[in-house]
């Protein structure tokens, strides 16, 4: 499984994880999105926000299944 990002609009490549461990970090970042995580089929999208000392993060989340 491919994890990619979008950074300033260019889609990076950021780490490739093995298999067998796909639904299980599916699973956790639609959690953390506010995703439904029993839908599989249809693509959904999500935000999550974090903040770190001084730093918000917002993250919006598209689990498409590719």
């Amino acid at each position: 499984m491919k994890i990619r990002f979008r950074l300033d609009g260019e889609l990076v490549r950021y780490l490739e994880v093995e298999s067998r461990l796909r639904y299980g970090l599916v699973a956790r970042i639609k959690i953390m999105a506010g995703m439904d995580v029993s839908k599989h089929r249809k693509p959904q999208d999500g935000i999550e926000k974090v903040v770190q000392g001084l730093t918000d993060i917002s993250e919006v989340i598209a689990a498409t299944n590719l």
